[in-house]
């Protein structure tokens, strides 16, 4: 009896450790099994809301306006904002200092902003940002027309990769989300040219 517990319990150990090591295995989600690469989560949207951003330059009338914001991560967000023109987003962490430019889908027309900045990032970092905002044409530059910018992070800056007008979309707002879900999911630099949806 002692001879075959003997034989037996080294094959329980071996069991119950194949057992425990498979079991461990199928904790890792199937997406991210034996993959470096991380998914944009667009389920989890984080949001920077403009009414809830401070005004430094405590000025009525001021031509300029720079606003600091609540932090995203561990970033701050910041905007300036020189009407009639411009409007740009700046996210910071320590040496670390980025812009928008929405001149370059606008051409330097007059621009009206929307009410929040919408941010999908991976690994905690901010990729990529969606930001509401009118702008008129060079014949009629008071004649807004509303677009939803789709932006990339980069190291060096915040650029368009897209625009998707409001009007002639509908459902802008997941188009906007699905453009980065598919088209750009492996965008890592700035465009020479911006889609236009």
């Amino acid at each position: 009896m002692k001879k075959q517990l003997r034989l037996i319990l080294p094959a329980v150990i071996i069991a119950a450790a194949l057992s425990s090591t498979l079991c461990h295995s199928q904790d890792t989600p199937p997406d991210t099994a034996g993959k470096t690469e991380s998914k944009v989560d667009l389920s989890k949207p984080q949001y920077t809301f403009l009414k809830d951003c401070k005004d430094n330059t405590n000025h009525d009338n001021a031509a300029f306006t720079e606003l600091s914001c609540n932090p995203l991560s561990e970033y701050k967000v910041n905007i300036t904002e020189q009407s009639p023109q411009y409007f740009n987003i700046i996210l910071s962490k320590d040496d670390y200092k980025v812009s928008s430019d929405f001149t370059t889908v606008s051409n330097e027309n007059p621009v009206e902003a929307g009410k929040a900045i919408e941010w999908h990032l991976v690994n905690n970092i901010p990729k990529y940002m969606i930001f509401r905002i009118s702008w008129g044409t060079t014949e009629e530059p008071f004649n807004m027309r509303q677009y939803l910018v789709v932006n990339l992070v980069t190291d060096k800056e915040i650029c368009a990769l897209a625009t998707v007008d409001v009007k002639n979309n509908k459902n802008a707002n997941q188009k906007a989300r699905d453009l980065i879900a598919t088209k750009f999911k492996q965008t890592t630099s700035c465009p020479a040219t911006v889609v236009a949806l």
